[in-house]
């Protein structure tokens, strides 16, 4: 499995922690088993919906001396934490929203961190998150296009004019 070679290479000669992401629970359990039974080592935290007294398992992951990870839910993870002590990120998947990709690298991304943090994307070829990626990727653009061409009300109006038939359009897969 890709992700456990890559956790070998990321616990290989350090005591790094690790923060991984996502936006399914069933998902994240699977990952907590791997790591359970390849990383004995490795402490392992989680937060998602269940969680209680989420402050303590963010505390006990920031202030551990040991290598950890930090298994987080999409809906868990939106507001409230703060993982400075981690030094990667793994998204496993990729979300509609790229403003909600970017609020989860921000849990890590924070005022304190004086690491340098490293993000990994996971994304299947020729899968439905391929296209979630290419979409995202469109309505990327499309912000700043639009915020780009705010200073002009005609160039506005072209821009919408020109591009609503290709948002309208259902994505080929």
């Amino acid at each position: 499995m890709l992700l456990r070679d890559m956790l070998q290479r990321e616990f290989a000669g350090s005591q790094k922690k690790v923060v991984i992401f996502s936006q399914f629970v069933t998902l994240l359990q699977r990952v907590k088993q791997m790591v359970l039974d390849g990383f004995p080592a490795v402490d392992c935290f989680e937060i998602i919906g269940a969680t209680r007294n989420r402050n303590v398992v963010v505390d006990d992951f920031q202030n551990i001396a040991n290598h950890a990870v930090m298994l987080v839910s999409l809906k868990a993870g939106g507001t409230g934490i703060t993982l400075t002590a981690a030094e990667s990120v793994f998204l496993m998947d990729p979300w509609w929203n790229p403003a909600t990709e970017k609020q989860a690298m921000d849990r890590v991304h924070r005022i304190g961190q004086e690491k340098n943090v490293t993000v990994y994307r996971f994304i299947t070829q020729n899968s439905i998150e391929s296209g979630i990626q290419r979409l995202q990727e469109r309505k990327s653009s499309l912000f700043s296009d639009v915020i780009d061409s705010i200073q002009s009300p005609k160039r506005n109006t072209e821009f919408f004019l020109e591009h609503i038939q290709e948002l309208l359009q259902p994505e080929e897969v």
